[in-house]
């Protein structure tokens, strides 16, 4: 599919897992491929303030393009001028990863919808994403 590089994007990703390592792999760490397959589009993971306030993780964060999931930096990329930022949230969050048991799929998503309201404000379009094997990383 492509990604039209005049639009901006919240990309929802499921299932949660463990610690999303396939989120890290395939968006922050670029294991899938993600520059080659959208050159035009720069992606944004999302994760906890609380990973910020951990000297060196947080400089790591920082240089693999991960952003704190405050209503404020998620505000600024779907809504900046310069066009072309996904930003991908892993929509389950903690509550999601406590369920990641091998063949679990469910999606939590009560009291989960901020995002799709920020789409809709900013004119974002909302784009699934669904990584295969990620509760089946850890028995």
């Amino acid at each position: 599919m492509d990604l039209d590089p005049e639009r901006n994007y919240i990309m929802g990703y499921h299932p949660h897992g463990v610690i999303s390592i396939g989120a890290l792999g395939c968006v922050a760490g670029d294991f899938s491929g993600w520059r080659i397959l959208f050159p035009k589009i720069k992606s944004y993971l999302i994760t906890l303030p609380i990973n910020f306030k951990i000297p060196l993780l947080r400089e790591l964060l920082i240089f693999s393009g991960i952003v704190n999931s405050n209503k404020k930096s998620i505000s600024y990329l779907v809504s900046n001028k310069k066009k072309g930022n996904a930003t991908i949230i892993v929509v389950g969050g903690a509550e999601e990863s406590l369920e990641a048991h091998e063949d679990n799929f469910n999606l939590v998503l009560k009291n989960r919808k901020g995002f799709v309201k920020l789409a809709i404000q900013n004119g974002a379009s909302l784009v699934p994403i669904y990584g295969f094997g990620e509760n089946s990383l850890y028995k």
